[in-house]
């Protein structure tokens, strides 16, 4: 970079920072303004005995009054002192100004002069410059060109990592599809689409009373996958509290029992109903069978 354009960094810049505290300034003169006019009011407020911010009637106001005039007073001094800096800032901006249009002139002239003088090593430049852009676009491919075999390796390592979960995936979808599809012929919940049991991550509903029938299923099933699948991991108690509460046969209440009392093997079970006997349960090995037998419409009994 030559002296002249050195030069006329350094200038371009002061006369930035000027031109920044100028409007600063005039920003804040803007300000006063707005505040002398909101000032000027309250005197006339004052003065007309009324309060500017609630309008009630104020008796005595001389005291507000010396203070809005100190604030007015104030006011017009800090404005005055700030225009005067604009003012200042205003003549050092043009002389800054016109120096860097001097300079500006200067720096024409000299590369006037500079052309007429080295136009062949200014040929040279360009081809110089030429060269140094073709090296740089060599470099550059060459480096993507790496950049890309890297990729592609790294793409087919995790392709490679990714295929035994894709794997385990595909069993697990595999193994759900079959539990649900034996458990919805089981019950006839034929009015779920056996297409919702492709993915394990699929939504389906069933109608009327099959509703807690085909939670029940969904629910037991996706324990049997966790036993399965992830057979580290610990097994909690299952509880159900009356599993079938909606209105419906007995025997469809009996066959949703015998369902889960067949299919929770792997877990600890706990298993609430209402209106069975102790002998419809007969060949199931139940640990521990509590019948309450207290009065219909009535609390516990005290044993109980």
């Amino acid at each position: 970079m030559t002296l002249t354009a050195i030069e006329l960094n350094k200038i371009r810049k002061k006369i930035i920072s000027l031109k920044n505290d100028r409007d600063d300034l005039i920003l804040h003169l803007e300000n006063l303004g707005r505040l002398d006019k909101s000032n000027e009011k309250q005197i006339v407020s004052f003065l007309n005995h009324t309060c500017p911010m609630c309008s009630a009637t104020v008796e005595e106001s001389l005291g507000f009054l010396a203070e809005k005039y100190n604030a007015s007073e104030d006011i017009i001094l800090l404005r005055r002192d700030m225009q005067i800096d604009v003012m200042e800032l205003d003549s050092k901006i043009g002389s800054k100004e016109r120096a860097y249009a001097s300079w500006l002139e200067k720096l024409k002239e000299y590369e006037e002069a500079l052309a007429a003088q080295t136009g062949e090593i200014t040929d040279a430049f360009k081809h110089q410059g030429l060269i140094e852009v073709r090296d740089s676009l060599a470099k550059d491919w060459h480096e993507t060109q790496s950049k890309l075999k890297e990729n592609s390796f790294g793409q087919s390592r995790l392709k490679l990592e990714e295929k035994p979960y894709s794997e385990k995936k595909k069993a697990i979808n595999n193994r759900y599809f079959s539990l649900m599809h034996a458990s919805r012929d089981f019950f006839g919940l034929e009015e779920i689409d056996s297409q919702r049991f492709e993915k394990i991550t699929s939504v389906f509903s069933a109608d009327g009373s099959n509703k807690p029938i085909a939670t029940v299923i969904w629910y037991i099933n996706l324990i049997k996958m966790k036993n399965q699948f992830n057979p580290d991991a610990i097994r909690f108690p299952l509880v159900l509290d009356s599993p079938l509460n909606a209105e419906s046969d007995q025997a469809k209440r009996l066959n949703l029992y015998k369902y889960i009392l067949e299919n929770v093997d792997a877990n600890q079970l706990i298993l609430s109903g209402i209106g069975y006997g102790q002998g419809e349960f007969k060949g199931f090995p139940l640990d521990s069978v509590v019948m309450l037998e207290n009065e219909k419409y009535s609390l516990l009994c005290s044993e109980d």
